[in-house]
């Protein structure tokens, strides 16, 4: 998972937005990225406005498999220093 973020946060955006939307086609067709959400989470704070859309649009891709409403994005965002109404 530590490689994933690591390139979700990659300096190169375009290498970075190119690896995202891979990302996001293999969580269309399967639930593998759904167990990691919380890790997507603290990305949601990062300094770059890239990374955190890249993180938001994961976390939303994940939704799909959230059949029973379990995850709360806002819910593991209490652990960053922004509220929900500051994402």
């Amino acid at each position: 998972m530590k490689e994933i973020i690591n390139k979700i946060q990659n300096k190169n955006h375009k290498e970075a937005y190119e690896y995202t939307k891979q990302l996001l086609i293999q969580s269309m067709q399967n639930d593998n990225l759904y167990q990691k959400m919380e890790d997507f989470i603290p990305l949601l704070s990062h300094t770059s406005s890239y990374v955190r859309t890249r993180a938001f649009q994961l976390c939303m891709a994940q939704a799909r498999w959230d059949t029973q409403g379990k995850k709360n994005i806002f819910q593991f965002s209490n652990k960053s220093s922004k509220t929900p109404n500051q994402l």
